[in-house]
């Protein structure tokens, strides 16, 4: 706990980029790659969910949601508005997102590679 306490008096800059697409249009649609497959997660499961905050943001501060419970968890990715999504990459992780709808207007709450 005296680890987190210590990060948390940290101060780092921070540099937020954000994306917006209007229309359809505005996205182009990738080539597939070999090996590397995209699923949404359809079941709650906070302990994966945990994992990949972790695992993935555990280099850039990501410490809003460490102190989670596993009802905390289960409360947000239980939200119909929610989703998260996991890039595997011949069969292991190899990154995720999260989204949130807020009234038709899409965010990516969270992501990163591994």
């Amino acid at each position: 706990m005296a680890e987190y306490l210590s990060l948390m008096s940290m101060k780092k800059n921070v540099e937020i980029t954000y994306l917006e697409i209007k229309k359809a249009d505005e996205w182009s649609p990738v080539t597939p790659v070999a090996g590397l497959v995209l699923r949404q997660l359809h079941v709650a499961f906070p302990e994966f969910n945990r994992f990949l905050y972790t695992a993935v943001g555990g280099d850039w501060f990501w410490v809003d949601r460490l102190s989670w419970t596993y009802d905390d968890w289960l409360e947000c990715l239980n939200r119909p508005e929610h989703q998260t999504w996991v890039a595997y990459w011949e069969g292991v992780p190899a990154g995720y997102f999260e989204l949130d709808d807020q009234s038709g207007d899409v965010e990516i709450t969270y992501f990163g590679l591994l």
